[in-house]
């Protein structure tokens, strides 16, 4: 069918979820015209036959403005405003849609909805979950004008249910958006951990602390295997700095980056991550939606906070995390790195132990399938309310 599709998102989570959205989209109906308002820099859609929208500036907080005040006044000072209202003409100016399917929290709904009057729109709720907070009641409002409300489990697909959303849940979509390719090979005799420093300016300093986590861990499991999944946000020219002034030899090619001692080394790969997921037995991770997408896959993750981190996400967002990911996750500061060490070494030593971790992560978030099941439905929407032109009444 022919229907032109807005797809809006703000944060590298949501624009990762959007690239394999859109991806479904258009396997399932190559006839579809999309177009893509990514409000923070995000991934690459590039190898996608669609139209790129707005060109967002940078942002400190990569799209965790309204996560705590020091996110706020930074991306103020930055520009953060204007980028938003930038955002919303870029909108508003664009040929009005048939559909708008919008990726991220309730923020950026708001946006749509004051952008894109009498438009239909499909909201996939990724941030906001009724186990840790309960939406705003201005919320309510929003969600209820939407021709769906997708969320990321099943407990606030039925309490917004209960307050008249049309809220459906089909498995959290992060799980199920990544992607696997063969791009390094690797001595499948031993065990591997993967480094997530995530995709934010904090991401540096992270790095920083986790080679420092890895010596030890060497020094106790020297058979182990380090890789480190970099995001497309990630300066390669500051990785490099970092590991020349840790005194580490340095040799690039392409989009890996090995780092050496002369004791062992660590590869950074760019645009791996699913690949060195796959392979990888446990995690440790400073990054969001990668953390649950590790967890949705079964590995054992350890969330490694600094001061850094948590001054860019906020202390509400790191309880949130507590809740929200449960026994799923194990969650340390910088003064916690013997505990890092040891709990690695127990789960690479202690198979039960280890089985029990795995188990718990695969049955904490569920998600596989679940984003053909949302462009499906999609497809479905359009087709039902195509006798409706899809406007709002």
């Amino acid at each position: 069918m022919s229907c032109n599709i807005f797809v809006l998102s703000n944060g590298v989570g949501e624009d990762t979820v959007a690239k394999f959205l859109i991806r479904h989209l258009l396997r399932l109906d190559p006839n579809l015209s999309i177009s893509v308002f990514p409000l923070v820099k995000g991934v690459d859609y590039s190898d996608l036959p669609i139209a790129f929208k707005f060109m967002p500036e940078y942002l400190p907080s990569s799209g965790m403005t309204t996560r705590s005040i020091s996110n706020f006044v930074r991306d103020t000072l930055s520009g953060g405003v204007s980028n938003i209202i930038k955002y919303v003409k870029s909108l508003k100016h664009s040929p009005r849609p048939d559909l708008a399917v919008i990726i991220g929290d309730p923020f950026l709904l708001f946006l749509g909805r004051k952008a894109l009057k009498n438009v239909e729109i499909i909201f996939v709720s990724l941030f906001k979950s009724e186990i840790v907070s309960r939406h705003y009641f201005f919320e309510i409002p929003l969600l209820k004008k939407s021709l769906a409300v997708i969320t990321r489990d099943a407990i606030s697909a039925e309490k917004l249910k209960q307050k008249g959303v049309n809220a459906l849940y089909f498995g959290n979509p992060m799980v199920d958006s990544i992607q696997i390719i063969d791009k390094l090979e690797f001595d499948k005799r031993n065990k591997v951990i993967l480094l997530l420093p995530g995709s934010r300016e904090y991401s540096y300093s992270t790095l920083k602390d986790m080679l420092s986590i890895v010596k030890e861990i060497k020094s106790k499991l020297p058979k182990v295997e380090v890789f480190c999944a970099l995001s497309s946000n990630i300066d390669k020219s500051k990785v490099i700095g970092i590991l020349k002034a840790d005194s580490w030899n340095v040799t690039t090619e392409e989009e890996v980056i090995t780092a050496s001692n002369n004791k062992f080394s660590v590869k950074f790969v760019y645009g791996a991550f699913g690949n060195l997921l796959s392979i990888s037995d446990v995690v440790i991770s400073a990054a969001g939606t990668a953390t649950e997408q590790s967890i949705g896959f079964g590995k054992p993750t350890l969330m490694f906070i600094n001061s850094e981190m948590r001054k860019s996400v906020g202390q509400r967002w790191i309880k949130r995390q507590k809740i929200l990911l449960g026994e799923s996750i194990s969650i340390f500061s910088i003064n916690d790195k013997d505990n890092i060490v040891e709990e690695v070494k127990k789960l690479l030593t202690d198979e039960k132990y280890y089985k029990e971790k795995v188990d718990i992560c695969k049955n904490y978030i569920e998600g596989k399938g679940s984003i053909e099941k949302i462009a499906k439905f999609i497809l479905k929407s359009i087709s039902e309310n195509a006798h409706l032109n899809l406007k709002t009444s």
